[in-house]
């Protein structure tokens, strides 16, 4: 007769999972000779890992079958990203043959894709970037439904081949800057009366209480041009 112990069921001694049988024939614990319960740690891990893939379904069947009034509530939408560790940005876009009208978007990671050829030359007479694209396939498609006017999501793939961004450092990712009116003010001011960019920099931080509160890194600190990720 089983034995409840710990919300676990444990079978008695004569039970125990043989070590041949995959995962202990589903047993989740047993007793030991010495009257402790022994877990069976293969089976948990097996549920552990449905667990995690249950979460993952139920959100990816959320996203796709969410509608949006226009493009930009979808953007706006996709960068959940912001939660995920990766910057977006837009690609493809398909127009109607004679209205012009948006009928298709495309918005992908921003590692999508390869660096140009020509920027891999060995006798550039500049330093190149750092790489940053690894051909990655996560994207989010959408298209108009022009019955019922509104976008519907056509084709999904959350699957990253590259590392994603702490928490920490997800404000500095090129999608996530945003500089704001008001601080463009602030920053056309402090540089008026010649104050350098990494002081300014300084000053923001303190004032927004960090860094990461900014909405933008010191090059994007360029004078009366300056502009921020959208």
């Amino acid at each position: 007769m089983a034995i409840h112990k710990g919300q676990i069921w444990c079978l008695p001694q004569k039970s125990k999972p043989s070590p041949t049988r995959s995962g202990g024939g589903g047993v989740l614990a047993y007793i030991t000779r010495d009257g402790n319960c022994a877990y069976n740690h293969d089976i948990f891990t097996r549920m552990a890992a449905g667990a995690e893939m249950n979460n993952t379904l139920d959100e990816y069947w959320d996203i796709v079958k969410r509608t949006f009034a226009t493009e930009g509530e979808a953007y706006i939408f996709y960068k959940y990203a912001r939660d995920k560790g990766f910057s977006v940005r837009k690609q493809k876009v398909r127009r109607a043959e004679h209205s012009g009208q948006l009928l298709f978007w495309r918005f992908l990671c921003s590692r999508e894709g390869e660096r140009e050829t020509k920027w891999l030359k060995e006798d550039l007479s500049h330093r190149p970037r750092p790489l940053t694209r690894c051909v990655c396939q996560a994207k989010l498609d959408i298209r108009l439904d022009r019955t019922r006017g509104v976008w519907y999501v056509s084709s999904f793939v959350d699957e990253h081949n590259h590392c994603l961004a702490t928490k920490d450092d997800v404000p500095f990712l090129w999608s996530h800057r945003k500089l704001r009116d008001f601080q463009k003010t602030e920053i056309m001011a402090m540089e008026a009366v010649g104050i350098r960019k990494h002081v300014i920099m300084d000053v923001l931080q303190c004032r927004y209480g960090g860094y990461s509160e900014v909405g933008i890194v010191r090059k994007n600190i360029c004078g009366k041009n300056q502009t921020s990720g959208s």
